[in-house]
């Protein structure tokens, strides 16, 4: 593995109001000699672990996660090495600062694709390992921590072809509790999961509509069984589809996307609803091309931050895009990073001293992709 520090030629800053704007503190640029990406990252109490995928040799796709430290060094990583590729989608941390990690793999021989989770201790060695799916195109999409040490499961189940969506609930051993398909539309495709305020479950996903339009759904489901409450959508004339949903200190969600209108390009959506799914608030950000948000984070004064890719602003084809809002919905400032070709956020989060981590993937010169991890301080 090559390890070293990337200065990107560009940076560009946009301050909206009077709040103090981070600078970068350290920035990382992590792969080998083929590609890797970097999807999810978590602060497990001084450093970050942070999962994605590495190419290999024969360019086959293999699960990759990493321990960083809070200036920036590799503690230790791990790659899965299953027999056919795989990638991780979610991390979480759990009480005991071990982690569950989560996404596909193509590891049984005559399936198309399974949904796989694993447990691993704070030093990265395989606790538990299960790997799940039918015949057709499954895998996982995002992993809660549950109080009780256990973790909640989503992703997507198929069946002749229609995407349903997958919630498997298991305790800390990684024993199965229940299991669920929930079926809205011919094509759900889960995103995330929350705890809701009566102790329950909400997922929030992506489905495809008889008018042939995306919108964005929710599912409420009770923590024991896995039974369906009620599902509801929000949704217009055109495609709005999530990327990460999140519970707020107020006893609210927000989740965040990418919205299409008839006149202009995608762009960056971010949506507060209540306990029922009512509209807060939203917001839209972007210019002539397109924009995007992948994550979205909820600092400890009640600011959110954001995190995905523009396209009309920055020094490259698609630049790191970053920004905090207020608890309103409000820009407070926004920065784009970025080399002069594809670079995308896809995770964001808080460390311990206030300051930002994000991680995403960016171009390397040698056109390969390597994965990126950028520290930002107040």
């Amino acid at each position: 593995m090559k390890k070293f520090s990337l200065v990107f030629v560009f940076v560009s800053i946009v301050i909206i109001s009077f709040s103090q704007v981070p600078v970068v503190e350290w920035q990382e640029k992590i792969g080998s000699n083929n590609d890797d990406e970097f999807y999810s990252v978590v602060n497990s109490g001084g450093s970050y672990g942070i999962g994605g995928m590495q190419k290999d040799i024969n360019d086959q796709a293999q699960g990759w996660f990493i321990s960083v430290s809070d200036f920036g060094q590799t503690f230790w990583e791990r790659k899965l090495n299953f027999t056919d590729k795989t990638l991780i989608s979610s991390v979480a941390i759990n009480r005991d600062y071990s982690y569950t990690i989560a996404g596909y793999t193509y590891e049984r021989k005559g399936y198309r694709r399974d949904l796989f989770y694993m447990r691993l201790d704070s030093k990265g060695q395989k606790i538990s390992k299960k790997v799940m799916g039918g015949k057709f195109k499954d895998g996982a999409s995002n992993v809660l921590a549950v109080r009780d040490g256990g973790d909640l499961i989503i992703g997507y189940f198929s069946e002749d072809e229609n995407e349903n969506i997958w919630a498997i609930r298991v305790n800390k051993f990684s024993s199965e509790m229940w299991q669920k398909t929930y079926d809205i539309t011919e094509m759900d495709h889960s995103v995330s999961s929350v705890f809701t305020f009566d102790g329950n479950f909400m997922i929030c996903a992506n489905t495809y509509t008889s008018q042939k339009k995306w919108d964005v759904s929710f599912i409420r489901i009770n923590a024991e069984t896995g039974v369906q409450k009620w599902i509801k959508t929000i949704g217009d004339d055109f495609n709005n589809s999530a990327n990460d949903f999140i519970r707020t200190w107020d006893s609210a969600y927000v989740f965040c996307g990418v919205t299409e209108t008839e006149e202009t390009a995608k762009d960056l959506w971010v949506v507060k609803i209540d306990d029922d799914t009512n509209i807060i608030w939203e917001k839209t950000f972007g210019w002539s091309m397109n924009e995007e948000a992948n994550a979205i984070y909820e600092k400890s004064d009640g600011n959110l931050l954001v995190c995905g890719y523009t396209e009309s602003k920055g020094n490259g084809m698609l630049d790191f895009w970053v920004m905090e809002l207020d608890g309103d919905g409000n820009l407070l400032w926004e920065q784009t990073f970025g080399s002069d070709a594809n670079d995308v956020a896809y995770d964001i989060t808080e460390a311990d001293d206030g300051g930002i981590v994000v991680v995403g993937s960016t171009f390397d010169g040698e056109n390969k992709l390597d994965g990126y991890v950028i520290k930002l301080a107040y």
